[in-house]
């Protein structure tokens, strides 16, 4: 961050490299804070069931939303959730795209 703020000097009426700093610090304190969002170790039972987190099922996505609070809660603007496994235990989808005539 200080070598962000000298070059920030170099070029004080450029709005869009204040931007661009601003943009790679939020992404840095982001990832700092990574490792505690996604320990859910610590939730209790109670919101692990009420995420369906004991059931094999909706265990996947569950955590997805889980998790995706988390990140709102610190203040991430913008979360998508994807649930490519389509409902079917350790089928784990990349993608929505079947075969023509195919229902997903």
């Amino acid at each position: 961050m200080r070598l962000n703020g000298e070059h920030a000097k170099k070029y004080p009426d450029s709005t869009e490299l204040a931007a661009r700093i601003a943009s790679y610090e939020l992404a840095y304190r982001m990832q700092g804070s990574a490792p505690e969002v996604v320990d859910i170790s610590q939730e209790t039972e109670t919101t692990k069931r009420l995420y369906g987190l004991d059931d094999p099922v909706a265990e996947p996505f569950g955590k997805q939303c889980l998790l995706a609070g988390r990140l709102v809660q610190l203040g991430v603007r913008f979360v998508q959730l994807y649930n490519g496994a389509r409902g079917q235990p350790g089928v784990l989808d990349w993608d929505a795209h079947t075969k023509p005539g195919e229902m997903p």
